[in-house]
């Protein structure tokens, strides 16, 4: 996921990622990861990519 994620090209800025990951590592996602729900958290990830690659 992170490999796809390098390679977006609304994601080429620092300033994006930085943008990017604080939208997507929310309180719920970080509670998703304390809990080891991964898989859940991860599908959380990819939903906010794909919100924040339609914003950019």
């Amino acid at each position: 996921m992170l490999s796809r994620l390098r390679t977006e090209e609304w994601l080429a800025a620092p300033e994006k990622r930085r943008d990017f990951w604080r939208e997507a590592l929310n309180g719920e996602v970080l509670a998703l990861l304390a809990d080891g729900n991964m898989r859940e958290a991860e599908e959380k990830i990819r939903n906010a990519a794909g919100r924040f690659g339609t914003q950019s």
